[in-house]
């Protein structure tokens, strides 16, 4: 397991770092880890959110004591889900974008991963 303990954190990439690596992630509940990154894969758990020391003591609690089976499971949902945020796939979604809205001088796009804006002036 690996604890990610910081608020806020726009993204948290070392969280899909270790999940791609099939290490459970107990991280913060804010931002892009509960937005994003620590959500259900299949139908199972990728890791465990926590809040404060009570939610990350009872998470790790439970990440020790549960069956090698359970946690294979939830290391293996991790992984599946890791790649959602690769490089490759970010590349796919951003060439793949539709058009929202243009504006004078900001252009919104969107793809089911990312949603984003840019001056007018750097699209071709």
């Amino acid at each position: 397991m690996r604890l990610h303990s910081m608020i806020d954190e726009h993204f948290g990439i070392s969280v899909v770092e270790c999940m791609a690596s099939g290490v459970i992630p107990i991280a913060h509940n804010s931002a892009g880890p509960k937005m994003d990154i620590v959500l259900n894969e299949g139908g199972l758990k990728t890791g465990f959110p926590a809040s404060n020391k009570e939610e990350y003591t009872e998470a790790i609690l439970k990440v020790i004591n549960m069956p090698e089976a359970e946690r294979l499971a939830i290391a293996a949902a991790a992984r599946k889900r890791a790649p959602r945020f690769s490089e490759q796939k970010f590349f796919e979604d951003f060439h793949g974008c539709k058009l929202l809205h243009e504006l004078d001088s900001m252009v919104l796009c969107s793809s089911p991963m990312i949603t984003f804006s840019i001056h007018a002036e750097h699209v071709l």
